[in-house]
């Protein structure tokens, strides 16, 4: 279970997330809130893991994916993502995937499925407003 109080670190590996010194819509794509095999949006817990410990993690990613170049990360509390409300009700829950040997990995998912992606592109400006972005010279203090 993720806290409420929990600090999440949202990695930040295209040049098209940072808008004007913030994360735009990039950073948060509606595809991974929308569609169910995605799953969600990747985030490090990065409460349970060193600075050492979650620059590794960041650096294992990087090694993946052709194309992605370390630009920083985001940074919001659990509280904060679970307080984006839509219509009165939780708009985002942030649950551990449970993934074995990655116990430090959570997602962001929206809370009804059902909504459509225009309601869903509504609501990652929520998320842009919540995630303070850290330029990767201040990513981990």
């Amino acid at each position: 279970m993720v806290r409420d109080e929990e600090r999440l670190c949202r990695v930040v590996h295209q040049v098209e997330a940072v808008v004007a010194g913030g994360l735009g819509p990039a950073a948060f794509p509606v595809k991974d809130l929308c569609d169910p095999e995605r799953g969600g949006i990747s985030v490090i817990r990065i409460d349970t893991v060193t600075a050492s410990e979650c620059r590794r993690l960041v650096r294992t990613a990087f090694d993946r994916p052709a194309g992605w170049t370390w630009l920083g990360t985001g940074g919001a509390t659990c509280r904060q993502i679970r307080n984006i409300l839509h219509e009165n009700v939780r708009a985002f829950c942030v649950v551990d995937d449970g993934k074995p040997g990655f116990e430090t990995h959570a997602l962001i998912r929206l809370q009804d499925p059902r909504l459509r992606r225009s309601a869903a592109r509504r609501l990652r400006a929520g998320l842009m407003e919540v995630f303070r972005y850290y330029p990767a010279d201040d990513a981990f203090g």
